[in-house]
């Protein structure tokens, strides 16, 4: 067994230390940026009780109490939900961690409250997110600490307690309001169709004949359609939902078809 080496974290810059008998193999988030006096200050102290332990002057027990800190649950949170994420998931984790560790980075997770969640969500306010956007990481948030709970860095009982935090309501809140995302209508659409190039042609009017999203139309290929009498159906292999274990099952009528069928090798 060799001595841990000072490592980068790359999601949130700070320096890591990962020794097989110490907490289980967990990573250990130093404080302070990689690189840092303090970080490197912290990891010479790690380093010697590696040390001790390997030349039989430990025992087996860990070196002392491990009481994690927000910053370090939340970097292990998003090295699993860089893996278990689609790219715009991970980008709202990564935003919702970083202002939380705006103001709790050496919070301890056992700590955290609801009166700090809701620290951080008045800083969501400030930052000028819309409500529904805080509302949204919020309940993000909260899933890292249920991930949390489930790999043992905290108890039930804190999650239980950031739960009894209530949305922000509309009306009763200085969080900006946004207007709905209407859909543009085919009559401005298809005033494009002249200007642009036969495929980019063809795929806005796939897209609007099966309500498709721009992800599966860009993926599309003949492998995942089963072609038969009446509609096609397309099943593909990478969408929104996937993470969830959902299939995905898009119907492809006879003008949609006739627009694929020259692309379709």
């Amino acid at each position: 067994m060799r001595i841990p080496k000072y490592r980068l974290h790359k999601p949130s810059g700070r320096a890591v230390f990962q020794f097989k008998p110490f907490f289980d193999g967990k990573r250990i988030y130093l404080k302070g940026k990689f690189g840092s006096p303090e970080s490197l200050a912290e990891y010479e102290k790690w380093r010697a009780k590696a040390v001790e332990h390997l030349f039989g002057k430990e025992s087996t027990q860990s070196p002392r109490s491990y009481f994690p800190t927000v910053a370090d649950m939340l970097c292990a949170f998003l090295d699993w939900s860089k893996e278990n994420h689609g790219e715009k998931e991970y980008d709202h984790h990564c935003k919702v961690a970083r202002k939380t560790l705006e103001k709790h980075e050496h919070t301890k997770v056992a700590e955290f409250g609801p009166l700090m969640l809701k620290s951080v969500r008045e800083s969501m306010v400030a930052a000028d997110w819309s409500r529904t956007h805080i509302n949204h990481q919020v309940n993000r948030l909260r899933f890292a600490f249920k991930w949390g709970v489930e790999n043992e860095w905290c108890d039930a009982s804190v999650l239980a307690n950031l739960k009894a935090v209530l949305p922000l309501r509309k009306g009763k809140t200085k969080a900006r309001e946004t207007l709905p995302v209407e859909p543009v209508s085919w009559a401005v659409a298809s005033l494009l169709l002249p200007y642009v190039a036969p495929m980019i042609r063809a795929m806005i009017q796939v897209q609007y004949l099966t309500g498709m999203r721009s992800d599966e139309l860009t993926a599309l290929q003949g492998k995942w359609i089963a072609k038969g009498e009446g509609a096609w159906i397309y099943k593909p292999d990478e969408h929104k939902t996937a993470w969830r274990g959902k299939r995905k099952i898009i119907c492809i009528g006879p003008q949609a078809q006739a627009v694929l069928q020259p692309y379709l090798v």
